[in-house]
């Protein structure tokens, strides 16, 4: 999966981060506070708007792993990273068992 912004986007989306969750990744990996990146209310534009600034000083792949990190806990960040690889070869019956077995979170 390429890193991007609308990648990073979707990451941040499915591990349903929060402002302060963001506010945190941003500290340790940008150097820099939410509120001084962006003006947005929502944590899914603040999360847009780390993305240009990370892209900005080429630090989007850090941020990327660091969201990955923080939210690796969350069965839609899980879902979203092994849903279409790792279940490219499992039966039907097979592919309901594992991802039910990731939605347990």
């Amino acid at each position: 999966m390429p890193v991007d912004e609308d990648t990073l986007s979707a990451l941040v989306d499915a591990a349903r981060l929060s402002t302060p969750q963001l506010e945190s990744i941003a500290q340790g990996v940008l150097g820099a506070s939410v509120a001084n990146i962006s003006n947005a209310s929502t944590p899914a534009q603040q999360a847009k708007d780390m993305a240009v600034y990370a892209k900005q000083y080429g630090l989007l792949r850090e941020l990327a792993s660091a969201v990955i990190q923080y939210g690796s806990d969350r069965a839609g960040l899980q879902n979203l990273l092994l849903g279409s690889e790792a279940m490219t070869n499992q039966t039907e019956d097979q592919h309901g068992i594992s991802v039910n077995a990731l939605d347990i979170v």
